[in-house]
């Protein structure tokens, strides 16, 4: 999905639950930021990988909360991940990445 859209959507729903917009605005632009940016700098085979899976998303809301000491930004944070997810489903996603080698 595009840059705006993951932004737009995920801002819409976070805030209809009473969280935080931009705990899940964050959340939802990590998986890009770290797997795009692993990948440009050599460190990732393409640029969906670790932080593409769903294993991330329930880390991405322990760090910010160890981070914040906020539960509902960590949670807007997770949900922001999580949707960042369901809005790549339709692209070639490795949800089951430690598990599960795609090629």
């Amino acid at each position: 999905m595009l840059f705006l859209g993951h932004i737009g959507i995920t801002a819409l729903v976070v805030s209809m639950i009473y969280l935080p917009a931009l705990g899940g605005v964050i959340g939802v632009l990590l998986p890009d930021v770290i797997d795009k940016g692993l990948f440009t700098l050599g460190y990732a085979p393409c640029s969906r990988f670790i932080a593409h899976s769903i294993f991330f998303f329930p880390v991405a809301g322990i760090v910010s909360y160890i981070i914040t000491r906020n539960k509902k930004f960590a949670l807007a944070v997770a949900l922001g991940a999580f949707l960042h997810l369901l809005q790549d489903v339709h692209d070639d996603v490795p949800f089951l990445y430690p598990m599960k080698i795609y090629a």
